[in-house]
């Protein structure tokens, strides 16, 4: 369901934003949820810390095989991709009418079959798609604080064709379902890709505005996070970067890009407030938990539909200023950032506040319902959800998410010479010696054959000395002579 703003609420939101020097309120930091009732019902929240505490009286890998048996849909797993937020993109991406990555209905099948070769009973291969979108504009996307890259690799494989460093990485190597070669890391001035250094922000901002021509990204996404308290410095700098890098709403560019970032709990003023100004800024937001998200957990998504341009610049430049006040608190962690939106403006806006109130409960009560599932199955070593199987072949067809095998990246005993060998013999180098047609139209629609050579990213090099043999694995180069 879409919650949109009404007019004079915005207008008056923005002359307030304006004139409002006193709108931050700091206090105590604190690190739990508890006392946190005034988006929510009070009792459901105190059942819900209850029922959470079947994870202290479990065992770690029992309370994992529970959820394993008792979640309805966990064996739809990561279908082909790499890790299971692939299919959370995927089933928000349906269930929002392709909105996110601008598939024409009509070109998703096209594109990406949903036929299956079976070859045995290990092997299952999809048929091959058509390119149906070649004349489309470009589709430019910016994927932030994703890593190992789940998003992207959906993203990537639906078209056809920013992350901190470290162990949560972008994991180009695992991608399976797409070429790695459409994207483009970037850690930002300080090359450490933490996305709360207002250098970094500007920075990133600039590259995707020179990249796209000063319009900005269809789809921002982000990933980070993992609990409302401690991931709300986190949250604000995700919405802020979004804000900096899609493409805006207004009469020269149509309509504006889409933003979707994932939350867990919205309880407390500080995240109700974020998701205020996003209500403010958009034309349209949503906050849904898919299918793909364990029912258990808190996690879910808001997604953001056409900012508009006459109220990105105050908007963020105020998220800016949160962002340097929580700065402040970062190190003593004593005291922080409570509130960014005064509360009598966000109770007075009746469409925001039963909006949010109703989807916390609705949430609330489906995730007790399923944590004391788990208890209840835990007990039981011997019960199963006999629905599984059957909800995962019907939400891999609403999804458009053919059911194939998954590929394993590099599984391969060939050396590496055996496989210079298989690869030199699909190319005739004399084709290599000849001049380049002229760049021209016929050439991008002279079919998939004259892209074969990208796709196996070798490149005869020659010069007057002997010609070099050069085979990328994305992380790597390897030099060969050819004679």
């Amino acid at each position: 369901m879409w919650l949109s703003a009404p007019n004079d609420i915005r207008e008056k939101f923005t002359k307030d934003l304006q004139d409002q020097d006193d709108w931050i309120i700091i206090g105590n930091r604190k690190e739990t949820l508890d006392g946190e009732y005034k988006y929510c019902d009070s009792n459901l929240m105190k059942k819900m810390l209850d029922a959470k505490s079947v994870f202290d009286e479990l065992d770690i890998r029992d309370l994992k095989e529970a959820r394993i048996r008792a979640n309805p849909y966990e064996t739809i797993g990561s279908a082909f991709f790499q890790n299971r937020a692939a299919m959370k993109m995927a089933n928000l991406d349906r269930i929002y009418d392709w909105l996110l990555t601008g598939e024409k209905p009509d070109n998703v099948e096209i594109k990406n079959p949903m036929n299956v070769e079976i070859k045995n009973e290990k092997c299952r291969i999809a048929t091959p798609g058509k390119n149906a979108g070649r004349l489309s504009p470009l589709f430019y996307f910016a994927d932030i604080c994703a890593g190992p890259g789940g998003f992207t690799e959906y993203v990537l494989w639906r078209k056809g064709y920013y992350n901190a460093r470290g162990k949560d990485d972008f994991k180009l190597k695992r991608f399976t379902a797409a070429s790695p070669s459409y994207f483009e890391p970037y850690y930002g001035k300080h090359n450490d890709g933490d996305i709360t250094k207002p250098d970094n922000i500007t920075s990133f901002e600039d590259i995707v505005k020179r990249g796209t021509n000063n319009v900005g990204v269809d789809l921002v996404m982000a990933d980070g996070g993992f609990c409302e308290i401690l991931s709300k410095r986190l949250y604000l700098c995700q919405f802020l970067t979004g804000l900096s890098v899609l493409r805006v709403k207004n009469h020269d560019t149509g309509s504006g890009g889409k933003f979707v970032c994932k939350l867990f709990d919205i309880f407390t003023p500080f995240s109700i407030g974020l998701i205020y100004l996003m209500y403010i800024v958009f034309e349209r937001i949503s906050i849904h938990k898919p299918n793909t998200s364990r029912p258990a957990n808190s996690e879910r998504y808001i997604v953001c539909d056409n900012p508009l341009a006459c109220y990105i610049s105050e908007v963020k430049k105020y998220m800016t200023k949160i962002n340097i006040e929580l700065d402040r608190f970062w190190e003593t962690k004593v005291r922080d950032v409570i509130e960014v939106v005064p509360e009598n403006m966000i109770y007075s806006d009746k469409i925001f506040m039963a909006y949010i109130l109703e989807h916390n409960e609705r949430t609330i009560k489906r995730q007790i319902s399923y944590l004391n599932k788990y208890r209840i199955f835990a007990q039981n070593t011997g019960q199963l959800d006999r629905d599984q199987e059957k909800l995962r072949r019907e939400c891999l067809q609403y999804w458009k998410i053919p059911d194939v095998t998954k590929k394993k990246p590099y599984e391969t005993n060939e050396s590496l010479f055996a496989a210079i060998s298989r690869l030199v013999k699909i190319i005739d180098f004399k084709e290599l010696q000849q001049k380049p047609p002229a760049f021209t139209k016929n050439v991008l629609l002279s079919g998939a054959s004259r892209m074969r050579y990208a796709e196996l990213r070798m490149c005869a090099i020659t010069e007057k000395e002997l010609p070099v043999l050069l085979i990328s694995t994305v992380s790597r180069f390897f030099p060969f002579n050819i004679i």
